[in-house]
């Protein structure tokens, strides 16, 4: 069952890892990212619907695990857009949130921000031609 706890919880996370806060890294599954907390753990994942048309949006599922590893919960931004928002405008600007969530996740546990910087501090340390 779908609660205001979930979508919360997407607001949440999506603050959270735009300030840098949460600490996403891989799992063994490529393209789910974890952040681990005291007792529980979240992973975002990004899906694809095979046969879908081109354009179609992906799903972006997070779930929930205990501190053995369990699976305690599951949802997606889908579910939780439908539920939460009756207008589609609000519904859309929800999902673009958790499709940024996702990209943010991404980039914190592949480290992309650290290889950018340091690709720019070598090409700025160079000597000229």
């Amino acid at each position: 069952m779908i609660s205001a706890k979930h979508k919360e919880l997407f607001e949440q996370l999506y603050g959270r890892t735009k300030e840098g806060n949460i600490a996403w890294e891989e799992t063994a599954e490529k393209g789910t990212y974890r952040a681990s907390f005291a007792s529980h753990s979240l992973e975002i994942s990004r899906e694809f619907h095979p046969g879908a048309p081109d354009d179609s949006e992906p799903t972006i599922r997070i779930t929930v695990r205990n501190d053995t590893g369990d699976q305690i919960d599951t949802f997606t931004d889908g579910t939780v857009g439908a539920s939460a928002f009756a207008n589609e405008a609000a519904r859309f600007a929800f999902y673009r949130r958790c499709e940024e969530l996702f990209a943010m996740a991404e980039r914190t546990a592949l480290g992309t921000e650290d290889a950018l910087d340091s690709i720019l501090k070598e090409l700025k340390d160079m000597l000229p031609f």
